[in-house]
């Protein structure tokens, strides 16, 4: 999981540029869906940094921060 958070991660901060495109949208949910998957105790304990450009928005990093 961590390798694919990292390789979604890379696509979106190198490929898609517009961060209103719906591309940015499902690569920003399926980055945190991995991410998530690697870091299931996220956001306590520790874990890997990711690009600031990635904010904590999106349905479902929403919802797991509820």
């Amino acid at each position: 999981w961590s390798v694919l958070a990292r390789q979604v991660e890379s696509w979106l901060v190198d490929t898609i540029w517009d961060v209103r495109a719906s591309e940015w949208a499902w690569g920003c949910n399926a980055f945190w869906m991995a991410f998530i998957a690697a870091n299931p105790d996220f956001p306590r304990g520790s874990w890997p940094n990711w690009n600031p450009k990635i904010s904590l928005e999106g349905k479902f990093i929403e919802s797991w921060m509820a």
